[in-house]
């Protein structure tokens, strides 16, 4: 600790390397025996500390491809909507407010639970898990509308629902445990909206991009899902998702909801 804390003491004006040592001799504990590193940590995030994704152990098997093994590796890849939403992905579905695009995610939830086509795609069935950010009572009123609509009843269902906003970033390894205690696996992710779950600033590359890749490794990976996260433009540039460009960049696809007039 004493090298650390030298190099910590250097930022100070009065800074004396000769006293340094007798300083350091002179602590003493105070109050704070029994303190863990469990405290340590939350005192940090309290004073505005962000834990960072943790290195994962990368084998080596196949860790080079050939192109042939790239090949087949492309011609692999399966669909949750055939040519639009790849069944492992991370993506966003985007647009301006009042243009209906939490309805447009759960119109896809809701096709994905039945494998019903999907704007005229043929679509894979599967479970979505809809983490609900921004409220989940008019949620439930949406579903019952769906099914309404189609003369289906709606207590066959078999979508999860998370109504408890979640802070993604450190709290998506939460969501998969959660998820997996459920019995249940799932076909996707689906976050609305990117504003409710996410902690950081929407303009930094670096914030963006650790927050995709956690979601990433966390949910996608970890759960062979796709994840869609529900996300705003800007007041301005309507034709893109709002923020950093890592938010496009980062993406395996992003869908542009539009409202004409």
């Amino acid at each position: 600790g004493f090298d650390l804390w030298t190099q910590w003491s250097q930022h100070s004006p009065k800074f004396n390397p000769r006293d340094q040592l007798r300083v350091w001799r002179s602590f003493e504990p105070k109050g704070l025996a029994g303190v863990g590193v469990n405290t340590v940590f939350k005192m940090a995030q309290i004073a505005g500390w962000r834990n960072g994704p943790q290195p994962q152990e990368v084998s080596t098997d196949a860790l080079v491809l050939n192109v042939h093994e790239l090949y087949e590796r492309a011609a692999s890849v399966t669909w949750a909507v055939k040519g639009v939403v790849p069944e492992r992905g991370l993506g966003f579905v985007f647009g301006a407010n009042q243009t209906f695009k939490s309805f447009v995610v759960l119109d896809y939830a809701m096709h994905r639970c039945y494998g019903m086509n999907w704007m005229g795609r043929r679509t894979k069935k599967a479970t979505p898990v809809y983490l609900a950010a921004e409220g989940g009572a008019g949620l439930m009123r949406r579903i019952q509308a769906w099914h309404q609509a189609r003369g289906m009843d709606w207590r066959k269902c078999p979508m999860r629902v998370v109504i408890v906003p979640l802070t993604l970033r450190t709290q998506a390894g939460t969501l998969r445990k959660a998820i997996e205690a459920t019995g249940v696996q799932p076909g996707d992710v689906i976050v609305d909206t990117m504003s409710q779950t996410f902690t950081g600033e929407e303009n930094s590359n670096n914030d963006v991009a650790d927050f995709l890749r956690v979601l990433g490794s966390e949910l996608r990976d970890a759960l062979g899902v796709s994840v869609l996260i529900v996300h705003h433009t800007g007041h301005t540039a309507t034709e893109r998702p709002r923020g950093a460009s890592a938010i496009v960049d980062n993406a395996d696809f992003a869908i542009g909801v539009f409202r004409d007039g």
